[in-house]
């Protein structure tokens, strides 16, 4: 079960070629379609309708036009980003005009009128008058960071003996939008097994700094922010919207009792010096757990592979037991039931050690746990010195 890579982890499917402007967007739009399955199911309406019209000679070409004026100088590296961005910027502009929107009915929260979806509908919404869907495809990028991957500190804090404060935390969210994932542990646990038992999850951490960096971070206080953060969470699906509130009001919490939660302009390849200055603060048991979830797909390969190598550094230069990486990514198929996989990396002699200790999916819930992993990561985090 144990890992030990000269250089990164392992890679799935690899990265798709990058994509500008409109270019690929119908087939982008079909392999979206194929990996929402039997989700959202006013997404899935939307799919065919948005290609039919794409498709328009007269509609479809000034469409096209607005998208491409809107997207003139961006690059995407994935091919779920320009869908994603595409429904979160429809649902952002619906949730803000109300009834009064063309989709309104369709992309709310609760109980979605599918049957509202009609083409004239989807051509008003995607109507070049509305500037403000326009300026939210310029400018915005999706970044739901759902809450459930909270899961990539919470189990490993656990493995490594945090809970009840017997090891001080210190916590760095590389990716981190608004930095919910931070507050985590003061949500309820939403996990299980396969088979439906509770995964152990770290109770009554002392986490003594949480730092979380992202290269456009979100702000909870702005009005605006904290309702692009509900429009990247799909229509129908109230629990991770009520979730996405909680934690909110959670991250307030914490803050407001004087604790230390940072959220801050950095690009990934900061983590490592965050997680050194945090340490060297830090009292001399705490372990350090710098974690991304669902964000590699966005970075640019020279980036990726300049903050996975300085990772790999910081872990093998730190001493034994004092810092764990671990990611939540996809690896494999984007169509696997379970096609997260999560990771963790600690030093083991004078190398790296990596453990695949479990599978789950995009929104974290129930994991496929990897127990002789699970048992060999315990062995290394309770042996350390």
């Amino acid at each position: 079960m144990i890992r030990r890579p000269t250089s990164v982890r392992p890679e799935g499917t690899g990265r798709d070629p990058p994509r500008r402007g409109v270019d690929g967007m119908k087939d982008d739009l079909s392999r979206q379609l194929s990996l929402m399955a039997h989700r959202s199911a006013s997404y899935r309406r939307l799919v065919p309708h948005i290609v039919q019209l794409l498709d328009d000679p007269a509609r479809g070409r000034t469409v096209l036009a607005s998208m491409r004026r809107a997207w003139r100088t961006r690059e995407f590296g994935a091919f779920y980003e320009r869908p994603l961005l595409l429904f979160a910027a429809l649902r952002w502009d619906a949730l803000s005009d109300g009834p009064a929107h063309p989709l309104h009915a369709a992309l709310r929260d609760r109980d979605p009128d599918v049957d509202s979806i009609t083409e004239a509908a989807l051509a008003s919404a995607l109507d070049a008058s509305r500037t403000g869907l326009w300026t939210t495809l310029a400018l915005r990028r999706v970044q739901t960071n759902d809450t459930s991957r909270g899961l990539a500190w919470l189990w490993p804090a656990a493995i490594a003996g945090c809970s009840d404060g017997a090891r001080p935390v210190v916590l760095v969210d590389v990716g981190c939008s608004a930095g919910l994932n931070l507050i985590a542990d003061s949500l309820p646990h939403i996990w299980t097994t396969t088979s439906g038992a509770p995964l152990a999850m770290v109770r009554r951490p002392k986490v003594v700094t949480r730092f979380g960096l992202d290269s456009r971070p979100l702000d909870i206080e702005r009005a605006e922010d904290a309702r692009w953060l509900h429009a990247c969470v799909w229509p129908g699906e109230p629990d991770r919207s009520d979730r996405l509130d909680a934690a909110i009001a959670g991250f307030r919490d914490v803050r407001d009792r004087g604790e230390h939660i940072e959220v801050v302009r950095r690009d990934a390849i900061a983590a490592p010096g965050f997680v050194r200055t945090a340490m060297a603060a830090a009292p001399g048991n705490a372990i350090a757990i710098v974690y991304q979830t669902m964000m590699s797909g966005y970075l640019d390969a020279q980036t990726r592979a300049t903050f996975e190598g300085e990772l790999h550094q910081l872990v093998v230069s730190s001493p034994p037991g004092s810092v764990l990486w671990t990611d939540l990514e996809v690896k494999g198929s984007t169509t696997s039931p379970r096609p997260a996989e999560l990771w963790v990396h600690a030093r083991a002699g004078e190398q790296r050690a990596s453990f695949l200790v479990g599978t789950t999916g995009y929104h974290p819930a129930e994991v496929s746990v990897r127990d002789d992993a699970v048992r060999e990561l315990t062995a290394l985090l309770r042996s350390r010195p």
